[in-house]
């Protein structure tokens, strides 16, 4: 009988864990008929499950278990089409994956997550902001302060935020810059970014925060 939603949520890591342990296996790339759209379909919809395995296990700051979901679900996307044909699922799964082998310290496949985010054919520049805070704190954590700086810089010149060269005249200019990001010369408080309905302005206010952090 199928399950109804608050069922699936409770034995959401049992399906998730047999589905992998099972039809997953069956159904891996060196086993997949080349062109076979219910095999496909079927593959899609375990790349989903894992999806919802791995939101579910980031909700419990299980990292691990995140991370392995994450594989499972890109494991079963197609390679050359997931982009294009299945852009929030990958955009997702990948986010997520390189989020959790972040926080676990596999920097080399954490690094590859966000390396296929940043590189991605399509979507908006914003959906690349979980790759670059991933890539962000595995150099800040590792003490690497230049790296995410440039990579800060980069993402703020994109929406015309620019600093001069001179390292103390970046930290003056990164409060001018908050204050155009969010408009016009108010005082900055808590209050007014939780009040905030623009969701890039507040990104962007949280990388002019972090860079700012840098400079000290």
């Amino acid at each position: 009988s199928k399950l109804d939603k608050e069922q699936l949520e409770v034995s959401l890591f049992v399906v998730a864990d047999l589905l992998n342990q099972g039809v997953g296996d069956a159904l891996s790339a060196t086993s997949l008929p080349s062109g076979g759209d219910e095999e496909m379909s079927i593959r899609l919809e375990i790349a989903k499950i894992n999806y919802y395995a791995s939101q579910k296990a980031t909700s419990l700051s299980a990292f691990e278990s995140t991370g392995q979901y994450a594989n499972q679900g890109i494991a079963l996307l197609p390679l050359e089409t997931c982009w294009q044909d299945h852009y929030d699922l990958t955009l997702s799964l990948y986010s997520l994956g390189a989020r959790a082998h972040g926080s676990i310290g596999n920097r080399e496949l954490m690094e590859n997550y966000c390396n296929a985010v940043l590189n991605k054919p399509e979507g908006p520049y914003e959906d690349k902001f979980p790759a670059y805070n991933s890539l962000i704190d595995g150099y800040y954590y590792r003490g690497e302060h230049q790296q995410p700086t440039e990579l800060l810089l980069d993402i703020l010149k994109h929406y015309n935020c620019t600093f001069p060269h001179n390292p103390v005249a970046v930290t003056m200019g990164v409060v001018k810059t908050v204050i155009k990001v969010r408009g016009i010369g108010k005082s900055l408080s808590v209050d007014d970014l939780k009040k905030s309905k623009d969701p890039i302005r507040n990104d962007l206010i949280h990388f002019l925060d972090r860079l700012a952090h840098m400079m000290y």
